[in-house]
């Protein structure tokens, strides 16, 4: 594995949000992770599923440094009631997720009801209490007026990380919409000096792919943001085109 390569695994979200996942295929996943980990020393930023398995990665990842990330709030859609979303967050926290990634409510952004998705957000944050929040905006539904309603949203609100993308939708991450999220980050740093980060998701498969973030990343926002703490990638393909670079 380059160099680079390994930079690049240990910004990973290694994911896996399939229709068919079950303990079995979870169970494979994590095995996979902790082997390289023993093998190679080196160990992605965490690995993400549905809620329904965070007890059991967080099981076997306590004592280690890959956290247990699962996607909340009606993933991918975010069509539910905000009580059963923050439900979700609740149970989600409660069983060992130590991050979440929730949904943007498109619907309502599209629809110009930026008051009650800033409401949800606000709700989010207070009920994922102090776990790291990545919000998904889904970024190839919206235009650049609502990712930037929505990108101020979350800066407001302190979110963690604002995420491109469910890897659901017609379209993953693209570099126009990311550059727009990683200036209006900059523009906050500059005023406040609070960091938030940013991540990748959807279409990101190659090495070159994942560079192209990487630069613009660092070009956006200087290499002080190319740190797990800073910067992810969402990754289930991509993780196997690193690891075959060994």
């Amino acid at each position: 594995m380059t160099v680079f390569a390994q930079q690049l695994y240990q910004l990973l979200d290694v994911t896996s949000l399939n229709n068919t996942d079950n303990e079995k295929v979870i169970q494979k996943l994590i095995e996979d992770v902790l082997s390289t980990k023993g093998r190679l020393n080196i160990a992605p930023a965490a690995i993400c599923v549905y809620p329904n398995f965070a007890k059991l990665v967080s099981r076997q990842l306590n004592n280690t440094s890959i956290k247990t990330a699962v996607v909340a709030s009606a993933f991918p859609h975010g069509q539910a009631s905000t009580d059963i979303k923050a439900t979700e967050i609740y149970k989600a926290v409660e069983d060992g997720a130590q991050e979440i990634d929730v949904v943007l409510n498109r619907g309502l952004a599209t629809q110009g009801n930026w008051d009650y998705v800033e409401m949800e957000i606000s709700l989010f944050r207070d009920v994922s209490r102090s776990r790291t929040l990545k919000v998904i905006l889904e970024t190839c539904e919206l235009n650049a007026e609502q990712i930037e309603m929505a990108t101020q949203i979350c800066l407001r609100n302190e979110v963690d990380f604002v995420k491109t993308s469910t890897g659901k939708g017609l379209k993953g991450a693209e570099l126009e919409s990311s550059r727009l999220i990683l200036e209006l980050i900059r523009a906050q740093f500059e005023k406040t000096g609070r960091r938030t980060g940013f991540k990748a998701a959807g279409g990101i498969r190659t090495e070159e792919d994942a560079r192209t973030y990487w630069n613009l990343v660092r070009e956006t926002l200087g290499p002080d943001w190319l740190d797990a703490k800073y910067f992810r990638i969402g990754a289930s393909s991509l993780v196997e085109n690193l690891l075959n670079q060994i």
